[in-house]
């Protein structure tokens, strides 16, 4: 019975790596499965995804092809390498690049491992759990319309907002 549930981080791991965007998936986990099952395998499938694609850029950063496919994305490194865990957290929260690019650049230029990790899932955690109550309010709004189904979507819609702003203004304001 639970082993099908690890199917989901298999997923989350072959999506990475054909550069298919995370929030697609997480949407789509969020449709079909519980808000806590969602939620574990979104953050589960994600330490996965992160930690292979990392692998992927650190062992084949001299690849002539991989190197090839990196040229474009040469502004992650200056961003990330080596600079804690602050700058992993921004990437997370405001990607200005793909999640598995970051992954992969992070690999390739040696970024320490656990500050990458630990960056990434503390990004990841906040959002994911947005996205959820949002996915999830969105659905109980459409199947079952009540006015405390449009209460709570409106609230989840007005706290992604608030928190965009709120921490866009703090990251424009350091």
């Amino acid at each position: 019975e639970y082993s099908r549930y690890w199917i989901v981080p298999l997923v989350f791991v072959l999506a990475s790596l054909l550069l298919i965007p995370v929030n697609v998936l997480i949407i789509a986990i969020a449709t079909f499965f519980p808000f806590w099952q969602a939620f574990a395998m979104v953050m589960i499938g994600v330490f996965a995804a992160t930690f292979l694609d990392y692998i992927v850029g650190f062992f084949f950063h001299e690849n002539r092809f991989f190197k090839k496919f990196m040229e474009g994305y040469s502004e992650i490194e200056e961003k990330i390498d080596d600079k804690g865990v602050l700058p992993v957290i921004l990437l997370r929260a405001f990607p200005v690049l793909p999640f598995s690019i970051i992954n992969f650049a992070a690999g390739a230029v040696r970024l320490n491992l656990f500050t990458f990790l630990m960056g990434t899932m503390m990004a990841i955690l906040p959002i994911t759990t947005l996205i959820l109550l949002f996915q999830k309010s969105l659905l109980k709004l459409v199947n079952a319309p009540t006015f405390g189904g449009g209460l709570l979507f409106t609230t989840t819609l007005l706290l992604v907002i608030f928190v965009g702003i709120f921490v866009n203004r703090r990251l424009l304001s350091d």
